[in-house]
């Protein structure tokens, strides 16, 4: 896993970020839109729009959005580049692989940042075997991560986190 594995390339992701998750009106979606409902702004193409004026059109959370590689990595492994506009069951399956393949791209991210502050050779190689793991689990069929308990996952992400965190914290303070 790289970080550059991580990053978004929008122009192979059919617009997953502007389909999948839903938003409320606020000061960063000038609309309301449920979970699955393309944006108005979202053309046939799949480009926005309004992609030069998200923020003066009061859609700063559009450009705020990351979604770590994961539109493509579903697209392109898992559905094999299937269009979620040609059924609306198909649809709803790449929806939700998205949405945990995204959560297992934002994992993989912070334990990468995390790894970049570690100078230790055998905590090095214990986060790159869990970033092996979380990258071999979002190759996973759908079927499979649709049965992956991600709290769990998150937990003990977050505890990696923490451990690595106070051993930083009590080396800066020695």
């Amino acid at each position: 896993m790289k970080p550059a594995d991580l990053q978004p390339d929008c122009k192979n992701c059919q617009a997953l970020c502007c389909v999948a998750p839903p938003f409320a009106q606020s000061g960063e979606f000038a609309i309301s839109k449920e979970e699955g409902e393309p944006c108005p702004n979202l053309a046939g193409d799949y480009t926005c729009k309004i992609h030069d004026q998200l923020a003066e059109k009061g859609f700063s959370g559009c450009v705020k959005f990351d979604c770590f590689g994961a539109g493509q990595r579903v697209l392109n492994g898992q559905f094999k580049g299937q269009r979620w506009r040609s059924d609306h069951i198909l649809a709803k399956r790449i929806f939700h692989t998205f949405f945990v393949v995204k959560s297992l791209h934002v994992m993989m991210a912070k334990l990468l940042e995390k790894k970049r502050t570690i100078k230790d050779r055998k905590a090095g190689a214990f986060l790159d075997k869990e970033l092996s793991e979380l990258d071999r689990l979002a190759d996973r069929k759908e079927t499979i991560l649709a049965e992956i308990d991600l709290k769990k996952i998150e937990t003990h992400i977050g505890e990696i986190n923490e451990i690595y965190a106070d051993r930083l914290i009590r080396r800066s303070n020695e």
